[in-house]
């Protein structure tokens, strides 16, 4: 079947192909920097010593913080408003319409008192800007939740400082899959074509 000289430039053809296609979808692409803040929540002395014997109480209660901050992250208006007060070359309104996954919240294995919230973006200055606006933002919420009594004023939290990173290029591994793409796909025509004779 591949001694044909036909069938194996079909195959050769399909293989640059969709290796060329992996690779140009890929090195088209922005370079993106990832940044990340952990959020770290914990109780006053007083009230790690009251509950010192009960673990349980002071791991689910932490817990319930954290998700107290999840949600101050992933509500529409407060993503909104903390864009609006970020210093980016973007318009924070642009993400407006797609709340899906603006920032990525992630507790710590196994729950307990901490999470990263990280956010990605095509330029190093907006992802300090926002994690920076985002940090000011989630310590003004709190505040604000414990003066109006919807939490206790024994939880604290603590903002790491940021870490960015750029996020790794793709290039090699999806022209590597175009490639194998293209030659499963011609191998598959060219056997089409040997049945149907």
């Amino acid at each position: 079947m591949l001694k044909n000289k036909n069938n194996f430039l079909l195959i050769l053809i399909c293989v640059i192909v969709f290796g060329l296609y992996g690779y140009i979808r890929e090195a088209n692409k922005l370079v993106e920097y990832n940044g990340s803040v952990t959020v770290t929540v914990f109780q006053s002395q007083t009230q790690i010593t009251q509950f010192a014997y009960q673990n349980y109480y002071l791991w689910q209660s932490n817990n319930l913080y954290l998700d107290n901050i999840r949600d101050i992250v992933t509500t529409p208006a407060n993503i909104k408003k903390i864009f609006e007060n970020a210093n980016t070359n973007i318009n924070g309104t642009l993400m407006i319409d797609n709340f899906s996954k603006v920032f990525d919240f992630k507790k710590s294995n196994g729950g307990g008192s901490s999470a990263i919230i990280s956010y990605t973006d095509t330029s190093i200055n907006n992802v300090s800007s926002v994690l920076k606006s985002l940090s000011s933002f989630v310590n003004e919420k709190i505040n604000e939740y414990k003066q109006n009594n919807l939490i206790p004023s024994e939880m604290n939290l603590i903002l790491s400082d940021q870490v960015i990173d750029k996020v790794e290029n793709k290039t090699i591994l999806s022209t590597l899959f175009g490639i194998l793409a293209g030659a499963i796909g011609g191998l598959i025509i060219v056997l089409f074509k040997e049945y149907a004779k």
